[in-house]
């Protein structure tokens, strides 16, 4: 179940940073009412997991600043657009009688959600490239060090 709680932001001294940080936790907020003004417990578990995904990408750029920049399309489009299309949601499917309009509607905010999910983490993974190639880089250094002096096969003796 989504957690209660207010998405706590850290500072991290950076003006840009700082900001996209501030946005991130108001549209994190905003995922957590809309969580508990949907009944409809599909997009519940959607909501969940967009609001840890955004949890998990702003605590990654809070620990790594130069990332930011790589926020932009997903703060300006991606994030904002998904908060309009379950506002959408949350007020047709509030509708006592639906017709042909609604029930479609309903259908394409619930196959697009699945498809926002994987962007969000798509995002995070994103974040995480240049690590993952700092991370390789170090190991190739490691095991260049170990092979030269005969350690990468076993402990020398």
């Amino acid at each position: 179940m989504l957690q209660p709680e207010k998405f706590v932001i850290r500072r991290t001294g950076i003006e840009e940073t700082d900001q996209a940080i501030e946005k991130g936790k108001e549209y994190i907020d905003r995922l957590m009412e809309l969580y508990q003004e949907i009944s409809v417990p599909e997009m519940k578990e959607q909501i969940e997991k967009l609001s840890t995904v955004s949890r998990k990408i702003f605590d990654f750029v809070t620990e790594h600043p130069d990332t930011t920049g790589q926020l932009r399309s997903f703060m300006n489009y991606y994030f904002p657009t998904t908060i309009k299309l379950l506002e959408d949601y949350r007020d047709i499917a509030k509708e006592e009688i639906q017709g042909q309009n609604i029930q479609t509607s309903l259908a394409k905010i619930n196959n697009i959600m699945k498809v926002i999910e994987k962007s969000f983490y798509s995002q995070l993974d994103d974040l995480y490239q240049n690590k993952a190639l700092d991370i390789a880089a170090d190991i190739a250094v490691l095991e260049s060090l170990l092979a030269s002096e005969g350690l990468q096969g076993g402990i020398k003796e």
